[in-house]
């Protein structure tokens, strides 16, 4: 069992991987916790800056 294991709670998604569609405050978080248990993430945005408000 490795760090990553173990910050997961042993839980492995070997070979899973997640498309999040969006880089809002949902679409990130939902990308930093399915990271934590072990899938690889990849996470799209179709706006092409930084907003000046949420």
């Amino acid at each position: 069992m490795n760090r990553s294991d173990q910050r997961s709670g042993g839980r492995i998604a070997a070979g899973r991987s997640v498309l999040v569609s969006g880089a809002g405050i949902a679409g990130l978080t939902l990308a930093y916790w399915l990271n934590r248990c072990g899938y690889a993430v990849t996470v799209v945005e179709r706006a092409a800056g930084l907003r000046a408000s949420g």
